[in-house]
């Protein structure tokens, strides 16, 4: 099993760079050109309290029952996911899925679903609108991302010969 970081370090330079190194070069390759992009985002090196605090809130996150009463949390957690760089993002929402029970959906899908319903329902007004939908859109990129490099990655193996074409 892999180690994990020291607490508070999940966000860092160090262990993200060790995170983001398993996925294929294609996917780091379109995630970082994404990211580039992003002219909103505050990186760990601005704000390193920040980031570390918040990799320290993460466990505690994760022991809050999944229920309405959730929604409060989601709402503050929402903008701060939305305000880091796009890898930073991805990463946290991974996390917090990973740690689902086995019958239980994380808190990685439920963000992304109170993210998507309040993008597509909420007032205009409400503060979180532009957030929610930054979240909403970077988890869809990375669901069609990782749909792309599947697809690219199964014809690569065919013209290749490692996969019957009779099949």
């Amino acid at each position: 099993m892999a180690q994990q970081p020291p607490q508070g370090q999940f966000f860092s330079p160090e262990t993200q760079n060790a995170f983001w190194a398993s996925f294929h070069p294609d996917i780091r390759a379109f995630l970082e050109h994404h990211e580039q992009g992003e002219g909103w985002t505050y990186g760990f090196d601005e704000l390193p309290d920040l980031f570390t605090t918040l990799a320290g809130a993460l466990p505690r996150v994760v022991e809050v029952p999944l229920t309405a009463r959730a929604e409060r949390v989601l709402h503050e957690l929402i903008p701060l996911l939305a305000a880091m760089p796009l890898r930073q993002c991805l990463s946290g929402i991974a996390w917090l899925d990973a740690r689902a029970d086995e019958y239980e959906g994380g808190w990685g899908v439920v963000c992304y679903l109170h993210a998507t319903h309040i993008a597509s329902t909420a007032d205009p007004d409400d503060g979180v609108l532009p957030h929610a939908r930054i979240l909403a859109e970077r988890i869809d990129m990375m669901l069609r991302c990782r749909i792309s490099a599947d697809l690219f990655s199964h014809i690569y193996r065919l013209n290749k010969g490692d996969i019957d074409h009779a099949a």
